[in-house]
């Protein structure tokens, strides 16, 4: 029997919680879900909890794909508006699929420029894009060719994530309601096996179904609770989602061959076999097999284990709060691609692995920061944690506003911007009567103050956050919260990239201004 000794089995059980923590999640939305087939909610509310931070600014579809029996074929209808299609591996990162010449991102004249979103594909014309029909498939499993007529897209792992988005509202300099067009586009994507596609085309459409509340608790609810009071639990549904048969080889480590630990190289899989060696050994010291004499247990390795695995999960919440930025607002701009800036060969440091499970904790399923501008805030102005019992504002304006000597305009977009609200832990979308789960830049009836100019984009906007249904006039501008503790998400689709004051690595949101 291997000797152990205690800080190794703390140590080694914290870092191997924090790198895998988000394959916990992943895998236990993989065996909750249909795989090969695209669906979506018809409407959207709270009583979606597949996925963490859910949001209604958009129409989905999703689905897990697995080419391990063979490719599979996406039907992509033509389509005149905006959708995005994000394709993701089993810890959140991002795949650039080369090939994809019908689905890059082109948005035209609409909103206030930045250059095309990379890393998301996608298509947005303002005029009709023609069908494209792809053949997934991984290297060496074709299973008799691609089927004529279709492109074929080479995989980099057996078992990825689709998500497509589709715009509900198009902007074409004002927003055109697209909502109609955006159900029917979405109803008409396919997803199907070659013999499927090649005796019929037009099957495996999307699967849209009515929202009801199928789980009662979310599968991030599940890792939190697992990891902070059932830690063998998590332990033993984690050691099961990294199987081989599970989670690819190739998907470790994808991104380098090396974790740098001061001095010690630990590869992925040197720190699965190091964790499960480990953990075998404290279980055994723990819970040692009937004898004469007996033998004396030795709880205190197994102790340690556990306590790894809570306090990581106390890390990666911890890492999370407390990387606040300028009034309190959350970014970070290394979303879907955490290797390090500038690094020569991806490999990750801990920081890294860190961001990435903090990132999947609060926005799951996240696209890069050239798709996306995402900003999370739990605090108001002064620090103090945002309740419903109080009021809220939140003032977009080119002009200094709420005694501030500081402007905080609207972010630039190619598409729009949101605002959602979310409860505290599970981060769920907040039951309303309205059903009005976002303040978007498109939403209809949005009262813009145009003082001085006539760009709505360059307008005033001011959101009311609070409980209760504001003034009539207002209530386009309303954002329902509960009563008690509540967090807030921004997100910018289409931000601009580089060094302007509203690109993603420098534009800074408004304070949340308490009222009441």
């Amino acid at each position: 029997m291997a000797t152990l000794i205690p800080q190794d089995c703390f140590t080694t059980a914290y870092d191997y919680t924090i790198r895998f923590y988000p394959r916990y999640l992943t895998w236990v939305q993989q065996k909750l879900s249909i795989i090969n087939g695209l669906g979506g909610p018809a409407t959207m509310g709270p009583e979606d909890k597949m996925v963490v931070a859910m949001n209604d600014d958009t129409l989905y579809a999703q689905a897990f794909l697995d080419l391990s029996e063979g490719p599979r074929v996406l039907t992509i209808p033509a389509y005149d508006y905006t959708y995005s299609a994000l394709q993701l591996d089993m810890f959140g990162t991002v795949l650039n699929i080369s090939g994809t010449s019908c689905m890059i991102m082109n948005t035209g004249d609409g909103g206030k420029g930045g250059e095309s979103p990379g890393g998301v594909k996608g298509s947005n014309t303002g005029s009709s894009t023609p069908q494209c029909v792809y053949t997934l498939y991984t290297e060496g499993n074709t299973n008799g060719g691609i089927p004529e007529g279709t492109i074929g897209l080479l995989m980099p792992y057996n078992v990825t994530m689709l998500i497509i988005r589709v715009d509900k509202y198009f902007n074409n300099g004002t927003y055109k309601d697209v909502r109609k067009e955006a159900s029917e586009f979405r109803a008409n994507l396919k997803l199907q096996s070659v013999d499927d596609y090649t005796s019929n085309p037009d099957q495996g459409r999307a699967l849209i179904l009515p929202l009801v509340p199928y789980y009662t608790r979310s599968p991030k609810m599940m890792a939190d609770e697992a990891a902070r009071l059932l830690p063998g639990s998590f332990i033993a549904t984690l050691q099961e989602a990294l199987l081989p048969a599970n989670t690819e080889p190739a998907m470790l480590n994808a991104n380098g061959d090396t974790y740098a630990n001061g001095d010690t190289i630990v590869s992925d899989q040197d720190m699965i076999d190091t964790f499960n060696s480990n953990y075998i050994t404290a279980t055994e010291l723990a819970y040692p097999a009937p004898a004469n004499p007996p033998v004396k247990a030795q709880p205190e390795f197994l102790a340690e284990i556990f306590r790894g695995v809570q306090a990581a999960h106390s890390a990666l919440v911890n890492h999370w709060h407390m990387s606040r930025r300028t009034n309190n607002w959350i970014h970070f701009d290394n979303i879907g691609n955490w290797a390090p800036s500038g690094s020569t060969n991806g490999s990750y440091t801990y920081q890294n692995y860190l961001d990435r499970a903090a990132l999947n904790e609060y926005i799951q399923y996240g696209n890069n920061s050239t798709a996306c501008y995402y900003a999370h805030i739990f605090v108001d102005q002064n620090g103090i944690p945002l309740n419903g019992d109080s009021t809220y504002t939140i003032t977009f304006s080119n002009n200094p506003v709420d005694g501030s000597n500081t402007a905080y305009p609207q972010p630039a977009y190619q598409r729009f911007w949101s605002i959602t609200a979310y409860t505290p832990e599970a981060i769920e979308l907040v039951d309303n009567q309205l059903n009005k789960y976002v303040v978007a830049s498109y939403t209809p009836g949005l009262v813009i103050d145009l003082t001085g100019g006539t760009d709505p984009a360059d307008g005033t906007v001011t959101i009311y956050v609070q409980h209760q249904v504001p003034t009539a006039e207002n209530t386009a501008n309303w954002l329902p919260v509960p009563k008690g503790p509540f967090n807030l998400m921004l997100r910018v689709y289409g931000p601009p990239q580089g060094t302007t004051v509203a690109s993603p690595a420098t534009y800074v949101p408004p304070p949340v201004v308490r009222t009441t």
